[in-house]
């Protein structure tokens, strides 16, 4: 099988180690297009990044409570700081499925967070280096992932690797 080709929901199922209709249910939950029944190859690595496992019925809530609640796991030095913050926006984004079009409030994507003026400053370097879309509907700033990006944004997400260099000059 050619590495640059799309896989089918068989194989990707074989691969991700789960039913096909569960591929399929994980690729919607995800905004990735699998409508025709083939998966890009990057899309397999996103699913395996940000992980994926049995749907039940609390999914729902779970990630409600994840959007609530505030993190305890603040690093004290600016440079982690900074690189936390902006893993931990890019990643409540993501947790709720906003892939633009799809948005959230910007108050919203930066509720929890003790510094919500270091938040926002975290998404507007997102929005500089092109992983975060932000626009103005009546008066109220909406932020949403940039779905072109969707791997190095989980690779950002899972293990804080960061490839532009807008963002490795935010950090510092």
């Amino acid at each position: 099988m050619n590495e640059l080709s799309d896989l089918t929901l068989a194989e990707a199922s074989d691969v991700l180690e789960m039913p096909p209709l569960e591929v399929l249910a994980w690729c919607t939950l995800e905004g990735l297009d699998c409508s025709a029944g083939l998966i890009d190859r990057g899309y397999i690595e996103v699913l395996r990044i940000t992980g994926h496992g049995a749907l039940d019925a609390d999914a729902e809530e779970a990630g409600r409570s994840a959007l609530e609640e505030v993190p305890s796991n603040i690093p004290s030095d600016p440079s982690e700081r900074r690189l936390w913050l902006l893993r931990h926006v890019a990643g409540k984004l993501q947790r709720s499925g906003k892939w633009w079009p799809a948005s959230t409030d910007l108050n919203a994507a930066t509720r929890g967070v003790p510094d919500v003026g270091l938040a926002r400053n975290a998404i507007e370097a997102l929005e500089r280096a092109g992983l975060v879309h932000e626009n103005v509907k009546a008066g109220v700033h909406r932020v949403g992932l940039v779905g072109e990006r969707r791997v190095e944004i989980a690779r950002l997400i899972e293990s804080g690797e960061v490839t532009d260099a807008r963002l490795t000059d935010w950090i510092k």
